[in-house]
């Protein structure tokens, strides 16, 4: 079986037909179980010479190595490097691509050792580092219904943490996406009331950070108060901690605002999509703060 899956594959390019005579076939269903047992050969090999030499306790450095196809993590073990060539084929190139002595990514979690010696993980995504954006989710104008689109965001969520040890982590990682999907068209409203489906299902996943519900909901905030009033001369816009006038030239209000409403005094930021704009509103509004409100 495995010879006629290695040797009956055939390509279509340029109205010709050709077969590949090297390597392992690639795209194929039985492509990733072949790299698998092929290198798996090897790695048993030299296992298994090592023990029959005498060699158990450099056997026992291999403990905690790990390979998923062709990428690969050795944790603990300093003579991992030196053996490579032992290992695997010279055709075979690995390159090294830890980050520091003290972290390295593998597959999409960046494992770290802090200062007191425990390690940490968190996700790792090698998308960050384009310098373009990626749009991996559904826009909630698409033909996609809009149950199994904020399905995203919980099943994101659930990933999130059970790939994050801190919830620094974990919370960045949902602030980013919440935002992502804010400009792609979902409801901040739907994203809270799955939030708080996740937490209700999946607190387990969420325990060990230590945090109640009623403060992962302010992963993100409708409105925040950012101490400007007009209430002593409407339309004359103040900073209330300092009664300096706030400059024309730099302002940031949403459309239609000021309202120029005697009982709308108090100014506030508010999402607008993925920006933030002034806007005014009653001076008793239950908004969080950013400035001291009156």
């Amino acid at each position: 079986m495995l010879n006629f899956l290695i040797d009956n594959i055939f390509v279509v390019f340029g109205g010709k037909v050709f077969q590949q005579i090297v390597g392992i076939p690639m795209g194929t269903n039985c492509a990733p179980l072949l790299a698998d047992i092929f290198l798996y050969s090897y790695e048993a090999e030299f296992i298994q010479s090592l023990v029959s030499e005498g060699k158990r306790y450099l056997a026992s450095e291999y403990n905690f190595t790990y390979r998923y196809i062709d990428d690969v993590l050795s944790i603990n073990n300093p003579k991992f490097a030196d053996y490579l060539s032992s290992i695997y084929p010279s055709e075979l190139e690995v390159k090294e691509t830890t980050e520091t002595n003290n972290s390295a990514s593998y597959l999409d979690i960046m494992l770290s050792y802090d200062t007191d010696g425990h390690m940490n993980t968190s996700l790792y995504d090698k998308r960050d580092d384009f310098n373009f954006s990626v749009t991996n989710f559904p826009f909630l104008s698409s033909n996609i219904p809009s149950s199994p689109a904020n399905g995203v965001f919980i099943s994101q969520l659930i990933r999130y943490a059970r790939a994050s040890t801190k919830y620094t982590d974990f919370v960045l990682r949902a602030r980013r996406l919440s935002d992502k999907l804010l400009s792609q068209g979902y409801v901040c409203d739907r994203l809270t009331s799955s939030l708080r489906k996740f937490y209700g299902r999946y607190g387990e996943l969420v325990i060990h950070y230590d945090v109640p519900l009623s403060r992962m909901v302010e992963l993100r905030r409708d409105n925040f108060w950012i101490g400007g009033s007009d209430f002593t001369i409407e339309g004359s816009w103040r900073w209330l901690e300092t009664g300096f006038p706030i400059n024309p030239n730099f302002t940031s209000w949403m459309s239609g605002a000021p309202t120029r409403n005697s009982s709308l005094n108090c100014m506030l930021m508010s999402w607008q999509g993925n920006v933030l704009q002034w806007k005014d509103d009653k001076c008793d509004a239950g908004h969080y703060s950013i400035c001291e409100k009156p």
